[in-house]
């Protein structure tokens, strides 16, 4: 199986929300994120956990955006727009790295190294690349698997957290 057909046998499973609560509750109590200044998190597609809940904790929030083919992260501060992908992003100052910032990371699925399925663009890992930023990934249980087939760009999370 390669990662064409693993992304298709996931295309239309939905994420349910006792998946997103449960996840969002657990990331709630997680020490990383109480102890982080900012947070990088996303806006999520109906297949990935709905961390919406954690755009009102009292951090210093970022969302993901798309510009010339590259990602970037801009504040949010209660106002999205529809982006290129018709993915909502938000419209505030741009993200620089700071000491203590932590990243909320999305997948379609991940193995049990950390190893993320995304939607084939690499956007994830090229933003990672060159920075030490601490990350989480968050997906349902159904979404772990033993294999994304990674490649050598491919980077890992420190930790997942599912349901």
């Amino acid at each position: 199986m390669d990662k064409m057909i693993l992304r298709r046998s996931f295309r239309g499973l939905e994420t349910n929300e006792d998946s997103s609560i449960a996840v969002v509750r657990k990331l709630k109590r997680c020490k990383e994120l109480i102890a982080a200044d900012t947070l990088l998190l996303y806006y999520p597609l109906k297949d990935e956990i709905d961390i919406k809940p954690l755009y009102s904790l009292d951090k210093r929030i970022f969302l993901p955006v798309i510009e010339n083919n590259e990602m970037l992260f801009r504040r949010y501060d209660g106002d999205l727009k529809k982006g290129k992908f018709g993915i909502m992003e938000p419209t505030g100052e741009y993200y620089t790295i700071g000491s203590n910032d932590l990243m909320i990371v999305p997948a379609v699925a991940y193995d049990r190294d950390g190893y993320r399925l995304g939607r084939g663009k690499g956007f994830y890992d090229r933003f990672l690349a060159d920075k030490k930023i601490k990350t989480i990934g968050v997906v349902s249980k159904l979404r772990i698997v033993s294999d994304v087939f990674r490649e050598p760009n491919d980077i890992k999370v420190d930790f997942i957290i599912t349901d």
